[in-house]
């Protein structure tokens, strides 16, 4: 698989079977996930995250976790952050990467009874998979497109949401880079639901 198709799976990754506004409503609309069943929780962690991707921060986050100049452009422009651009051939040089960049807002969905969503700028899923709680600051994040789970460390204060990927020293492989996007250690989350 192209590193461009796991950026694609990255960011869109499930059928918008639900989605919410830019202003935080959240939408009705039966979810599929095939995963486990989840399980009632009850934890600070149940809501809507919002944050941005922005280019220098993606691009920071994952030099950081040891990603090639190849990964960060794929993420980026499968992000949608470069306009007008849509293929990671067109950006020959990371260090313009970020020059005509924009910010785009994404919020992250913990419900009550254990599933995840991931959302794009308009609202529209673009992940999902099932969470649960390890204890007080550790969850796990799942999903039937990735083989097993993730697991981060979280921290919520002042509705401001901090999620840690555990990441094993050298990671090269999908679910790192998917950890590391999710956790979007460059924005942090503020809770709008």
């Amino acid at each position: 698989m192209t590193g461009l198709a796991l950026i694609t799976l990255a960011a869109c990754s499930a059928p918008a079977a639900r989605s919410i506004s830019p202003t935080s409503s959240v939408a009705v609309f039966p979810s599929v996930v095939a995963s486990a069943e989840p399980s009632a929780v009850s934890s600070a962690i149940v809501g809507v995250w919002r944050g941005e991707h922005d280019c220098e921060g993606i691009a920071g986050a994952l030099t950081d976790a040891g990603f090639d100049e190849a990964v960060i452009i794929e993420n980026v422009v499968g992000n949608g952050l470069i306009p007008g651009v849509t293929s990671p051939a067109d950006i020959p040089d990371v260090a313009e990467l970020c020059a005509d960049a924009t910010v785009l807002e994404h919020s992250h969905e913990f419900t009550a009874d254990g599933q995840f969503f991931s959302y794009d700028q308009d609202g529209e899923e673009v992940d999902f998979g099932t969470y649960e709680l390890v204890d007080d600051d550790t969850l796990t994040i799942g999903a039937p497109d990735r083989e097993g789970v993730t697991t981060f460390d979280f921290s919520i204060e002042d509705n401001h949401l901090t999620l840690e990927p555990q990441l094993p020293a050298a990671c090269a492989e999908f679910e790192c880079i998917w950890a590391v996007m999710v956790a979007m250690r460059w924005s942090g989350m503020e809770r709008v639901e």
